[in-house]
This record gives structure tokens, sequence and C-alpha cells, in this order.
């Protein structure tokens, strides 16, 4: 919300959940793109509306001009498309998103990794299908001229005849292939991403699902990965992971309340509701966001809603002890997302241009034509690859105004 300059907020029944109160709030000059303002629904009218005016004290302190209302029902309602299938139906088709999105972890097995004899064919799969993979082969490839050639060959149909000196010196076209590959794949899986949100919206609204309901299919396709036994040591893992939801709220427990362990499972119930209502809300808001484009979805949001990130942001943010300890804990895990992208971004840049400049230096030494080619697709493949996640980490565009970064870590589709 900062640099607003006209806000809109409104006390109205939850999205997600009608019986509740929440304190949402937009851009007047977008309307319908709405975002839940509070961290937490409420019980009651009265009490939501108590917490709009401490809101509309801090952005109007930070330079918002504010309008505060109250509404007896949810516009935003009517934003969600009507299912045009029975519950049965989107069910299936969230299942087999899901399934989908799984797909390539499904396939992954440790026996793979020592099966020699599919090596070919996994580096091909990956090498054509990804500028980084395609890159490191390159680089590899040139680190070991002559002990790699028919490696590097086998990724080029074998019609066209082409040896490894040729292929090396025309790689960066085929960067750019595997580039253009990526781009179009993203926006067909984007796309997908963006029926899974409507498929969640529909759910929640006009079948009364709530976050265990999607946890349960979530969970129901992990189990049948084969690397699903590792599940267990997951569990394991988080439950001495000292920020991890259990561990937090008795950590918190411990140091200020005193709750027996009924209250304490209470708390982190009431708030994965409340995060899984924001949650749908900027779903919702996502939709309406100015320039939203499907395509250019970012987010997997069966992931966002699974996950725990906020939660712990929020109860880490409590154990500081600090009057405004949440807001300093979701920048100070904000910044830290930016620069996990960011250095994720530049290792694979740090990969994929000194591949593309030592081919350039070869082709040239082939023919100027082949540089020219080369050099043209070089740009084109650096542009392709680094264009979205420029405008995620520095534009933060296709995120949800209504959620931070570190929300969203974790379902981000950024190459």
């Amino acid at each position: 919300m900062n640099g607003i300059k006209n806000i809109t907020l409104s006390v109205r029944p939850s999205l997600a959940f009608p019986s509740r109160w929440s304190v949402d709030w937009w851009d007047d000059t977008n309307p319908e793109a709405a975002f839940q303002a509070s961290l937490k629904t409420f019980d009651t009218a009265e009490k939501a509306y108590k917490s709009a005016e401490q809101i509309k004290v801090t952005l109007e302190s930070r330079g918002s001009a504010v309008r505060l209302i109250q509404e007896n029902k949810n516009i935003s309602r009517e934003l969600i498309p009507k299912p045009v299938d029975t519950e049965e139906d989107i069910i299936t088709n969230l299942k087999e998103h899901i399934e989908k999105t799984l797909e390539p972890l499904a396939n992954i097995s440790i026996a793979s990794f020592f099966d020699l004899a599919n090596w070919d064919q996994v580096i091909k799969d990956m090498a054509l299908k990804s500028p980084v993979s395609l890159s490191i082969l390159v680089l590899i490839v040139l680190l070991f001229r002559g002990l790699l050639d028919k490696l590097l060959e086998s990724i080029i149909p074998s019609v066209l005849g082409l040896n490894a000196a040729q292929i090396i010196a025309g790689a960066p076209l085929l960067v750019l292939i595997s580039a253009l590959y990526a781009y179009f794949y993203r926006s067909r899986i984007s796309n997908q991403l963006d029926r899974a949100r409507e498929w969640i919206l529909q759910l929640t609204i006009f079948f009364g699902w709530d976050r265990n309901r999607f946890r349960e299919i979530m969970l129901k396709e992990l189990g049948h990965l084969e690397y699903a036994s590792s599940m267990n040591q997951i569990k394991s893992f988080n439950k001495k992971d000292p920020t991890s939801l259990p561990r937090l709220l008795k950590t918190l427990d411990e140091k200020y309340v005193k709750l027996n362990d009924e209250d304490v499972n209470q708390l982190g119930i009431e708030l994965l509701r409340d995060d899984f209502a924001k949650k749908i809300q900027a779903l919702t808001g996502l939709g309406k966001q100015n320039g939203y484009n499907p395509k250019d979805l970012a987010i997997s949001p069966n992931l966002l809603i699974m996950s725990n990130l906020s939660v712990n942001t929020i109860l880490l943010g409590f154990l500081s002890g600090k009057p405004n300890g949440i807001t300093l804990t979701q920048q100070f895990y904000d910044r830290m997302t930016i620069i996990g992208m960011l250095i994720g971004f530049l290792i694979d840049l740090i990969i994929i241009v000194p591949a593309l400049v030592l081919t350039n230096i070869i082709a040239f030494n082939v023919s100027p034509f082949m540089f020219i080619v080369d050099l043209i697709a070089s740009f084109l493949a650096v542009w392709l690859f680094a264009n979205r996640p420029l405008r995620i980490i520095f534009g933060r565009q296709f995120i949800p105004q209504g959620l931070f970064l570190e929300e969203c870590a974790g379902s981000f589709y950024i190459v």
C-alpha cells in the first residue's frame, strides 16, 4: 500500500469465511483489485472496525488519503466466475493439475542417477528444455573437448549430420531455441496456473472449502511420488526446526502466555485460517490488478495457499518483543527473498553468459556471418531469460499486491 495516494478501507464479510469480518483495501483507481489489509479476520463487525481505524491512522501517517467504509457484503464474490462444472469435476481438474505440476518429481528416483545407459537421454531432455542446463553442457564439453563430444552430438537430430565442433560454434542458436521453449512452456504453465487459481476460488466460495481440504489433496498427490518415504524425514526435520510452526507456537507459549496444549493448537488453527482468508482475497484481487495477464502468472496458487511462511513470520514478529515486530520481520524476510532470488538469477547468468561468450569467440574464428548470427541469438536468449526474473525481483510484477514477497516464496515460477 506504500505510495498509493487514495485508499479505501472496507469493513466487510470475509471472502473465504462469510460469517467472519475482514478489513480489505483497494486503490481508488482500481476498486475491483481488493486485498485484505488486516492480519486476521474477526467474529464481529465492531472488532473489525476498530482494527480498520488503527490501519487508517498508520496509512495516513505514510501520506495516503484513506476513506473508511463498512459494507454488508463482499463484492469480490461477484468477480469470481460461477462454476459451470460440478464440484467433483473441479476437484478432478485440480488433482490433474497438481499431478502434472509434481510429475517431474514423480519421475525422479535415486536409481535413475546410477543408470548410465539413460544418461544421454536425461541430459538431452534437460538441455533442450533449459538454457541453463544447455549452457552447463556446453561449458563441460569445452572443458573436456573430445571426451564428451558424442554426448553433445546426441542432443541434435542425427539427420542434420553436425559434429561437436559445428554444434559448439552454433551453441548460441541452441541456447536461444532452449530459451524460446522455456518462454512458451512458461506461458502454457502460467495459463494452467490461472485456471487452478479459478478452481481454488470456486471451491472456496461456492462449495465452502477451507485450507484443510486443499491440504488433503496435496498430501494425497505427494503420497504417489516415489520418494514419498522421505516425507518422514522432512517431518522429523520440521520438528527440530526452531522456525517451524509447532515450535514457534510452543516458544510463544513458553515466553509469554503459558497456554495449555489445546489453546496453543487453537491459536495455530486461527492463524492458518486467517492466512488462508488473506490469500483467497489476494488471488481474487490479483485477477483484477492493472496489467494482469494470465500467461504471466508467477505464482502457483495451490503452493501459495499451502505455505506457512507468512504465519511463521507473524509468530516471529510477536517473539521479537517490539511494538512493530511483525512489520519489521515481514520487511526483513521480504528483503531476504529478493536477495535469494537475485543470487539464484545471477548464478544462472554466470553459467549462461560465459557459455555464450566462449562460443561466440569460436564462431568468430569460423566465419563473420556465424559470429553475427550467434551474437544476435545471444542477446535475444539473455533477454528472454532475464526479462521475467528482473520484473519479478525489482518490479514485483505478477505478485498480488496484498501479499509480501516472503509469503509467496516457494510458489514462484521465476524463469
